[in-house]
């Protein structure tokens, strides 16, 4: 039995997509872009807006946390308003994204790789 990451793929491998270039036909060079799918789990209030367990996105090698938010933005515009920051690629106060077992919520910066174990909830409190 091969292991899977949660980017379905094998953790040491992606997918790339032939069909994405930089540059311009223009005197530019042009340059391969390496792409990987990333399963994104869906949980707590998220799940309910959606109606999904997971969402399959696309990125490019180097993707950062605002853009997995921006592909879940064009891929499900339910999220926007409540879940994600109208208009913006960030999250609203009260979700989170679990990578690896950590909690990241403002952190847009942060670099996702092949293979990272991604998932959307919203932050509960209790007491």
């Amino acid at each position: 039995m091969t292991s899977r990451g949660s980017c379905g793929l094998k953790p040491d491998s992606h997918r790339l997509n032939t069909s994405w270039y930089e540059g311009s036909r223009r005197g530019q060079e042009w340059k391969y872009c390496p792409m990987f799918r990333c399963v994104v789990g869906v949980f707590g209030l998220p799940r309910e807006v959606t109606e999904l367990r997971e969402v399959e996105i696309e990125l490019e090698d180097g993707a950062r946390l605002r853009d997995i938010i921006a592909a879940l933005r064009r891929e499900i515009p339910a999220l926007e308003g409540d879940i994600i920051c109208a208009g913006e690629d960030r999250l609203t106060d009260n979700y989170a994204f679990n990578i690896n077992g950590r909690f990241y919520q403002d952190e847009n910066e942060l670099q996702v790789r092949p293979g990272d174990r991604v998932a959307l909830l919203l932050l509960a409190s209790g007491g």
